[in-house]
């Protein structure tokens, strides 16, 4: 996603928004740095927005 496609994204669990941990991380420190929030429903994490 690019900064003015989406203000966030919603995931039922996080393992729906990644196969592995790694591209996980790279994905949410990418989107964070756009400004782009990620919550999961089912599962807490910290994105730092």
């Amino acid at each position: 996603l690019e900064k003015d496609e989406a203000d966030g994204v919603i995931v039922p669990k996080i393992d729906r928004l990644s196969r592995n941990l790694r591209d996980f991380v790279n994905l949410v420190y990418d989107w964070v740095d756009k400004g782009i929030y990620v919550r999961s429903v089912v599962e807490a994490f910290a994105d730092t927005s």
